[in-house]
């Protein structure tokens, strides 16, 4: 059976958000390929995830992971490809079947129980069991190229698209005494006037006499009451540059809610009125992380608007974010 008008005219007129969904849902058309599949669509109308039918919604609801998605559409993939094309997806991507095989998902029903670890942040093993019994063990790596299902230029496309079109929702701050990464200069604390949190509406040291503490929370404070703008330039495959113009709140938000990051900031330098430092995004079950160095104005702090100058550099695998990479002599901690 396939699922939620796959097979119909709908279908083969519908927008998909890869074109790897695009060649999933032509293969699905074949009649030898009479899979149960499921299909999600976004507020858009595009078609943004094809799959097999493994994970039911309240696991997703209450574990999220983004190995639901690869794991419904890649041993999908498996079973409706022959030949050349079947051989490549076994083993360009490194995914390993230590039990079973892919055959072996077109069993799986709500009577199998599943189980995922993430080994040292560089790779997954997922594990189905039925009545005490491993039937299915598949470790995969943690890139997300192939998680997402799209090439690295789609990445960025996408990536763009989605964030002029975001809508800023609700989301919960980030906690008053946070984390660091890659380096303790590389943190997420926050800072308020009274210098803790009591619960009412925070209030957050943001002022030129305060710099350091500022520009931290202008950069991680999604509800910091201020207008900013960020103006940024899109470092993308091959060496191409895209420049755009979003609010700095919707940049944040689309990141958080979007994108599952973790933000975290570090000073780099001063030059004359410009204060400049890298806002890192990162995304610890994708296994990627995005890359944005700004350059903030004194003006802004004084006058809680204005523009800020940034350079991205999007879905940069975690595995290859080492300290030499970010330069971090130059950093300054934030006091």
């Amino acid at each position: 059976m396939v699922a939620v008008l796959l097979g119909t005219a709908t279908a083969h007129s519908a927008d998909y958000s890869s074109k790897k969904l695009e060649h999933i849902a032509t293969l699905l058309r074949k009649p030898v390929n009479r899979v149960d599949t499921v299909q999600r669509i976004n507020e858009y109308g595009e078609i943004e995830h094809i799959g097999l039918r493994l994970f039911s919604k309240e696991i997703r609801e209450t574990m999220p992971s983004p190995v639901y998605d690869f794991l419904e559409r890649y041993l999908l993939e498996l079973n409706i490809t022959q030949g050349e094309e079947h051989s490549r997806l076994l083993f360009t991507n490194n995914v390993s079947f230590l039990v079973g095989q892919p055959s072996t998902a077109l069993a799986i029903d709500s009577s199998c129980a599943f189980s995922n670890e993430q080994i040292d942040f560089y790779h997954y093993r997922s594990t189905w069991t039925k009545e005490g019994k491993e039937i299915l063990k598949v470790v995969f790596p943690m890139s997300w190229k192939m998680m997402s299902g799209c090439s690295l230029s789609e990445l960025e496309k996408g990536f763009e698209k989605r964030l002029l079109r975001h809508k800023v929702t609700k989301v919960v701050p980030l906690p008053i005494k946070g984390t660091y990464i890659i380096s303790p200069v590389i943190k997420n604390d926050l800072y308020l006037e009274n210098g803790d949190d009591d619960g009412e509406e925070r209030k957050y040291v943001f002022s030129v006499k305060q710099r350091s503490r500022s520009v931290a929370n202008l950069m991680l404070a999604e509800d910091l009451p201020v207008d900013v703008t960020l103006r940024v330039v899109i470092d993308r495959y091959d060496y191409i540059t895209d420049t755009l113009s979003v609010s700095l709140h919707t940049f944040q938000n689309f990141c958080i809610v979007k994108e599952g990051c973790k933000p975290y900031f570090g000073l780099k330098n001063r030059s004359g009125n410009i204060t400049k430092g890298v806002l890192m995004l990162a995304n610890k079950n994708g296994g990627f992380m995005h890359m944005l160095s700004v350059s903030i104005d004194d003006s802004v702090l004084e006058n809680g608007k204005g523009v800020i100058e940034g350079r991205l550099m999007p879905y940069i695998p975690l595995h290859n974010v080492k300290k030499e990479f970010v330069n971090l002599t130059e950093y300054e901690t934030i006091q």
